[in-house]
């Protein structure tokens, strides 16, 4: 099982958020739990962990929109007309037969990667985690820890 689609379009004080599996399980084998935790890169600090529904398959692409407030700021009064420029580390999990599995991705909160969304020759696609080939980052208690490939 492997997350192959991951692209995200920011309008405003929403997040329209696109993921999805290749995902061929064998029979009687069962994938549960997906949730999505929002790690605030700055603070070092999770502020959001999303829950998806329960499907019958987690082969293709599936669709979440949400309200940025839920993950930017822990003030109710927080005003989401102005979006700060904010870099988010997210970890995917999933359970795979009651065994947790983990993926990840980064997502930054501004409409820069917008035309990426929709894909054209200028942004054919978002760059993202899965495109740094030569580092990757582990998240241990609290802290993100930068690693070179060997």
């Amino acid at each position: 099982m492997e997350l192959n689609a991951w692209r995200y379009y920011i309008n405003n004080d929403r997040v329209l958020l696109t993921w999805g599996f290749e995902s061929y399980p064998r029979e009687n084998d069962t994938i549960s739990e997906v949730s999505f935790s929002f790690y605030d890169v700055a603070y070092n600090t999770l502020k959001w962990k999303f829950f998806t529904k329960e499907r019958v398959s987690y082969n293709g692409e599936f669709n979440e929109n949400f309200d940025i407030s839920n993950f930017i700021s822990n003030n109710p009064n927080y005003n989401t007309s102005v979006i700060p420029n904010k870099l988010f580390y997210v970890d995917i999990s999933w359970k795979y037969n009651s065994q947790e599995r983990h993926a990840y991705r980064w997502m930054l909160i501004t409409g820069l990667y917008n035309p990426s969304y929709y894909g054209n020759s200028e942004y054919p696609t978002i760059k993202d985690y899965d495109s740094f080939l030569d580092c990757y980052y582990t998240l241990d208690d609290k802290n993100y820890i930068y690693s070179a490939k060997a």
